[in-house]
């Protein structure tokens, strides 16, 4: 499976490095800008695309990379106070979209000091 994960705040770089020391499970990361995300044929290789980016930019960012995400893929944000209908603009394409939906690692990543540990280490 390929994930792609954009943002690179401290979220988007603590689910990166998470998911490559965890690519025994098949799973394998790469990171994105959103220049790059837009480019033809970014999120088409794409299994699952993670949108950690600051809350207020969710609905934005989905629309913008919205026509290039392949009807198989999920798109994902990672919001805690938000609802996946931030991602609605995605599921009004003729072919219905990709599945959306969101979620959050459930710890928080407001500490300034360092990022949490998602690998149980």
């Amino acid at each position: 499976m390929k994930v792609l994960i954009l943002g690179r705040g401290k979220l988007g770089r603590t689910l990166h490095a998470s998911l490559r020391i965890g690519q025994r499970t098949g799973a394998h990361a790469f990171e994105s800008n959103l220049r790059s995300a837009r480019a033809p044929g970014a999120t088409g290789k794409a299994d699952v695309i993670i949108l950690a980016v600051p809350d207020a930019h969710i609905a934005s960012v989905a629309r913008q990379i919205g026509p290039t995400i392949r009807r198989e893929s999920c798109v994902l944000h990672c919001a805690g106070a938000r609802t996946a209908d931030d991602l609605r603009a995605l599921k009004t394409r003729d072919d219905g979209g990709p599945a959306i939906g969101a979620m959050h690692p459930l710890v928080s990543f407001a500490s300034k000091s360092g990022s949490p540990s998602l690998t149980g280490r």
